[in-house]
């Protein structure tokens, strides 16, 4: 599984989360977004982070991994490598295609998504292959974005050692001795 990051939040863009925060309580910036501001925007969750998107071009991903990126998540997008016959020039019938599969797919995200994705998918309830993605994905954001580095963890390390699965991995128990 390979990670490449296509696009990332910018200063524009942070810009833009300040101006649609402060028209929700009549003021305008006077001042660029700031990394202190940034963190406390993330933090509140509130929509105006939702405007910042990130972008995301992963290869080589089992066919049953994308199915669980698919299914569960909202404002996310996803393009996925269709197994349809009349698509791809391949020999196997779609039928017989394992889920195993390698597939390449492009993941659109917004901020907010994008905490939430961690949250469950960095959880030890999820699937190893999941968890390693995760990490990758956390890795390439830190890069141009170091601001979301404390957000993208397993739920309850963001709840402050609360697990809130119905059957806890016990990682909760790890990180908070």
């Amino acid at each position: 599984m390979k990670v490449e990051l296509l696009k990332y939040p910018a200063l524009d863009d942070w810009k833009e989360v300040k101006r649609r925060a402060l028209v929700t309580v009549g003021k305008k910036a006077v001042t660029e977004p700031n990394d202190e501001w940034k963190i406390k925007m993330l933090n509140s969750r509130h929509s105006p982070i939702r405007y910042l998107t990130f972008s995301f071009f992963l290869s080589d991903i089992p066919y049953w991994l994308t199915t669980e990126l698919c299914r569960h998540h909202i404002g996310i997008e996803k393009y996925v490598k269709s197994q349809r016959d009349d698509r791809n020039n391949e020999t196997v019938p779609r039928a017989e295609k394992p889920q195993g599969a390698l597939v390449n797919m492009i993941l659109d995200i917004n901020a907010e998504s994008l905490m939430s994705l961690m949250n469950k998918r960095l959880c030890g309830c999820a699937a190893k292959e999941m968890q390693l993605l995760m990490i990758q994905i956390k890795d390439e954001v830190i890069k141009t974005n170091p601001e979301f580095e404390s957000f993208l963890v397993p739920m309850c390390l963001y709840h402050g050692g609360k697990c809130h699965e119905f059957m806890s991995c016990g990682r909760n128990a790890e990180y908070f001795k």
